[in-house]
């Protein structure tokens, strides 16, 4: 297949080319970089969309034939080549009248000159350009490419018989549709000023509004934190013990509990409410001696934030847990179920089995002396800590 740009791009004698229906979609843009003697280009019925070619050397031009292409507009580039050409040709043509002015005469160039004139054969002949044929796009994209039409100095064959599409009509190309053009482009121009300020101030309220919120949350959780320390203190003997956690588990899982669970929790709890002692309720310990358990259970219950479960297999057949949850459930006190593993596959009693269903858990096994809890410790606390916040809310509501 013969590639057209070897058949031209270094030929520097051509002086008339017809490509005129070969189907070309495009031309390459140098194509005729090296013919300066160029002085007919015909490109008739072809397919092209977009003229695009360097025509700046081509100062010999005199017609451009591009009649019945398919072209949209002219380039930029290529509008800028064809004006110089123009440009430098009429500065040609009046030195050439002046050279041949008769001397002394102050008259006019003769009318019968331009009527003598043939394309291509006169160095004093205009650039011609004929764009016949072609539907030519009316955007406010290329408004500049319409201005060029109907404002160049360049002559262009059958320019009264130019149309475009605009607004899905075809027109021809006059100044009154310019100026329709110009009315329509500004007016889009605003509507999109229009829509876009309100759309950018929507955006910025929303981000104003997020960065606000999240800063009043993390300063409302500091003074909330805060709070919650003072109210912890067990510096103010006035006021009534509270705990941030009861723990609740099964006598038979105490080196358990107290090996594995209790440490992680008081971590936690010295870490967020400063270094005080007893903000864990874990029984026993916790009671006072000569009340009734079930009083001390209802007691320690009524003062926690959250109810912490070490589930296992004798956490289920404990009676005492059994009332613990109970008694939770009544109070609807926020809670944390730590459950084993192999409990966890295993089927659960009832009143167990209502809390799994809507309480999220935490599963734990022991391997090699070592607790693996998931999800990590670190969730688990996030899940106390809100707890405790959540209920002091609740508390200042209630006052």
């Amino acid at each position: 297949m013969i590639n057209i740009g070897d058949l031209f791009e270094r030929n520097t004698v051509l002086e008339v080319v017809d490509l005129s229906h070969n189907g070309f979609q495009f031309i390459p843009f140098s194509l005729f970089m090296h013919a300066p003697k160029l002085r007919t280009l015909r490109l008739q019925g072809n397919v092209l969309s977009v003229f695009h070619l360097s025509v700046k050397k081509l100062l010999s031009l005199k017609l451009l034939d591009l009649r019945d292409n398919a072209i949209k507009y002219i380039s930029r580039d290529t509008i800028n080549g064809l004006s110089s050409i123009a440009d430098q040709q009429g500065q040609l043509m009046t030195d050439t009248v002046e050279t041949n002015r008769p001397a002394g005469s102050g008259a006019d160039i003769p009318s019968q000159m331009n009527t003598t004139i043939v394309l291509g054969n006169s160095v004093t002949d205009p650039l011609v350009i004929d764009l016949t044929g072609n539907i030519m796009e009316c955007s406010c994209d290329r408004i500049w490419f319409n201005e060029f039409l109907l404002n160049t100095h360049i002559s262009l064959f059958g320019k009264e018989l130019y149309t475009c599409t605009f607004d899905s009509n075809s027109r021809y190309m006059t100044s009154e549709l310019l100026n329709d053009m110009k009315n329509y482009c500004k007016l889009n121009e605003l509507l999109g000023v229009i829509i876009t300020i309100p759309t950018l101030i929507l955006l910025t309220l929303i981000c104003v509004y997020v960065i606000v919120r999240r800063r009043r949350i993390i300063k409302r959780k500091a003074l909330c934190a805060d709070t919650l320390m003072e109210r912890y203190n067990m510096n103010h003997p006035d006021e009534q013990e509270r705990y941030v956690i009861f723990l609740s588990f099964a006598g038979l899982d105490d080196d358990l509990v107290n090996t594995y669970i209790i440490p992680e929790l008081e971590k936690f709890v010295k870490e967020k409410f400063g270094n005080y002692d007893n903000l864990i309720c874990t029984g026993d310990s916790h009671f006072t001696p000569g009340r009734w358990i079930t009083k001390e259970i209802d007691r320690c219950l009524t003062r926690c934030d959250v109810f912490v479960m070490v589930v296992t297999k004798h956490f289920i057949k404990s009676e005492w847990c059994k009332y613990e949850v109970m008694l939770a459930e009544q109070k609807n006190k926020f809670k944390i179920l730590l459950v084993n593993e192999e409990v966890y596959q295993q089927k659960s009693p009832s009143a167990l089995t209502a809390i799994l269903k809507v309480c999220t858990r935490a599963t734990w096994r022991l391997h090699n002396n070592t607790l693996v809890i998931k999800p990590e410790w670190r969730k688990i606390f996030e899940g106390i800590l809100e707890a405790s916040l959540k209920t002091l809310e609740e508390m200042k509501e209630g006052i």
